[in-house]
């Protein structure tokens, strides 16, 4: 399956489903949760919970650090945090703080200078 920025709020919805409903033939079904009909997907994500939890932004992260550069994956954690409805942002950054600043580490800086680099970068 295609990588969506979540920067596309709909088409991110979609694709979470795509990747949650297992018995959906139709896209009217990926709309619809608990027999009510959602007409935008990000409703319909919403409501069966797929977007209220942390889990699915720490599952793009993890699949975006397998092919992104760390300052690539420093960006799409901004676009995450503009774009998204992350309820615990520290506990985000902590979890991928070495891939955020791999390439300090790269560089020889100390673990906590890197840290420090990588943070200060989303800033910037």
């Amino acid at each position: 399956m295609h990588f969506v920025s979540p920067r596309d709020q709909e088409r991110f919805a979609l694709r979470v489903m795509f990747l949650n409903v297992t018995d959906a033939k139709s896209y009217e079904d990926l709309q619809t949760v608990g027999g009510v009909f959602y007409e935008k997907f990000v409703d319909a994500a919403k409501a069966a919970g797929y977007l209220t939890e942390d889990i699915f932004y720490e599952k793009s992260l993890e699949e975006a650090a397998s092919f992104h550069s760390a300052p690539q994956l420093r960006g799409f954690f901004v676009t995450l945090l503009m774009f998204g409805e992350i309820h615990n942002a520290e506990e985000l950054w902590y979890g991928f703080v070495d891939d955020f600043s791999e390439d300090f580490l790269y560089k020889h800086f100390p673990k906590e200078k890197a840290e420090v680099l990588a943070y200060n970068d989303l800033i910037d």
